[in-house]
């Protein structure tokens, strides 16, 4: 297990962490790739969650393969590579450093620009319908921290199918230990917060609470209208 990297380790000695961000179920950490010499934001599952059902780990890293597969968008967080390590599968993403769409809403940022809420609104859906052209068949977890932005000001969709990863698992005390620990700044990476391993609740589809594994882009739809709204 790989829980207890701490500021300043290198992981296998290539790259080094600068900052983590762990939740309940996911951790995100900054790391700069002193091979490729770039910056990535390396998310992995947590050695409570790998515990509690082994079975998430494979999971997790298929929909990580599926992330990786798709043609570079740029409003889709781009999914560079994925490895094992220490047991657990890494997905390396492209480090977008503007935080996240949740930590504008309520803003004059959004509240007085009616024309930004537009263009995030187009860019938004440029992004899944690029991903969804490309294999994906749904998202599961669409919400306004899921939604990245760029020092440049243009959104990115990110957590592809992370969420399916978490599906049908019993996750105890984590689950019960989950919060919202990321607060203003913090919440830019798009940690895995799902509750359930189904999506959000605060988001998701009627149908997404009683049969979360067969709903489809309509149940994709409904969260993207209340994350409009």
């Amino acid at each position: 297990m790989t829980d207890n990297f701490q500021i300043g380790d290198r992981i296998q000695n290539r790259w080094e962490i600068h900052k983590i961000l762990k939740g309940g179920m996911a951790i995100v950490y900054f790391v700069y790739d002193h091979e490729g010499h770039e910056a990535f934001a390396a998310k992995t599952i947590t050695d409570e969650i790998m515990k509690a059902n082994p079975n998430t780990s494979a999971r997790f890293a298929q929909e990580a393969i599926a992330w990786v597969n798709l043609d570079y968008h740029i409003n889709v967080t781009a999914a560079r590579m994925v490895r094992t390590i220490g047991g657990k599968p890494y997905i390396f993403l492209e480090l977008v450093t503007g935080g996240d769409l949740g930590q504008w809403i309520g803003t004059a940022r959004l509240t007085k620009d009616f024309f930004r809420i537009l263009v995030y609104a187009l860019q938004f859906c440029d992004g899944l319908s690029h991903a969804f052209s490309k294999g994906i068949k749904v998202h599961r977890d669409i919400k306004p921290s899921n939604c990245l932005i760029t020092k440049d000001g243009v959104l990115k969709v990110t957590d592809f199918g992370l969420a399916k990863a978490f599906e049908g698992a019993d996750f105890g005390t984590a689950i019960a230990s989950q919060r919202d620990v990321f607060g203003s700044q913090e919440r830019g990476l798009g940690l895995t917060q799902t509750g359930f391993g189904v999506g959000t609740c605060t988001h998701m589809a009627p149908e997404q609470f009683n049969d979360a594994k067969h709903v489809d882009v309509q149940a994709d739809i409904y969260s993207f209208g209340v994350s409009l709204h």
